[in-house]
């Protein structure tokens, strides 16, 4: 087992790829007083929300999930703002506002950048596109590149083992732990593939390609809280993106023979790049520059 440090502590795979990273918090001396408001925000928010059937049930586990932001699949003709009921999104918009929840999603994003900055670059050069393209999308945070935010209610939060198959497959997901329990006695995050159990205290942050590497939750006490909340973009978003903003009949539709043959080797060639976007440890402060110096002249 490992313990989940404070400070961030990255895991590498045998080529010394960053694969995933126990983000650990920020030094803020006020960060326990943000992830208790986090949890508050979003216990306040259970409370308010109606579940459907299928948001109680699932493959995830038997508890109250629902997802806000943008997606793209399961039958959706374009990416679009995921539908809630009138009173399923006053409730989600409050939490999405909540000062303590975007901290922390600030924070996700930061890590990001900071441990993956050659695919935080390939995430915001999708995911502008996007929105540039169609006003009517809503991004939860300004400057966020992920999409998504998935919510787990519980209030004891068990994920069984499982992978999300339809986010980017070399992509990164940021899952942040709250709650009242003790993390040595529960709520431990165990990565199966990797052969991890990590413990995962309330406050934590921790980015994995959730689409690649089995991950579940170990329990917690009965009296004991548990929620997670994480960020992530659906892979149709780049698929969307990379097909010219169309979607895959229409952007099939328009080639020709020689179009379809290199539209083949564009898909073979994807793989390969998603691996050249994992920063090593010896690579990370170039790939760090070279993210900054972009950013910076964007901003000009």
């Amino acid at each position: 087992m490992r313990r989940f440090l404070r400070t961030p502590l990255p895991i590498l795979d045998a080529f010394g790829r960053i694969i995933a990273v126990p983000a650990g918090r920020p030094n803020d001396k006020d960060w326990d007083v943000v992830r208790c408001g986090a949890a508050g925000a979003v216990d306040k928010c259970r409370k308010r929300c109606r579940f459907p059937k299928k948001s109680r049930v699932h493959r995830r586990g038997k508890f109250p999930a629902l997802n806000v932001g943008i997606s793209y699949g399961g039958g959706q003709k374009k990416p679009g703002n995921l539908y809630h009921s009138a009173q399923n999104k006053e409730a989600l918009s409050a939490l999405i506002a909540d000062k303590n929840i975007t901290r922390i999603a600030k924070y996700a994003n930061s890590a990001f950048a900071t441990w993956a900055p050659n695919m935080y670059t390939y995430y915001e050069d999708h995911f502008e596109p996007l929105l540039e393209d169609d006003p009517t999308l809503h991004r939860n945070w300004p400057g966020s590149v992920w999409a998504s935010f998935a919510v787990n209610f519980g209030p004891r939060t068990a994920c069984q083992s499982h992978r999300d198959f339809a986010n980017l497959p070399f992509g990164w997901c940021a899952i942040t732990s709250l709650g009242d329990f003790d993390a040595k006695k529960g709520g431990h995050l165990v990565l199966w593939d990797l052969k991890l159990v990590i413990e995962f205290p309330p406050g934590s942050t921790i980015l994995i390609p959730s689409s690649v590497i089995t991950h579940s939750n170990v329990p917690v006490g009965r009296r004991k809280t548990r929620y997670s909340v994480t960020q992530f973009s659906a892979g149709g978003l780049f698929r969307w993106v990379d097909q010219g903003l169309q979607c895959t009949n229409n952007y099939m539709s328009k080639l020709t023979g020689e179009g379809m043959e290199e539209d083949l080797k564009q898909q073979e060639e994807r793989c390969k790049l998603g691996l050249t976007l994992f920063s090593t440890m010896d690579s990370l402060p170039a790939d760090c520059s070279t993210r900054n110096r972009l950013a910076r002249s964007l901003r000009k």
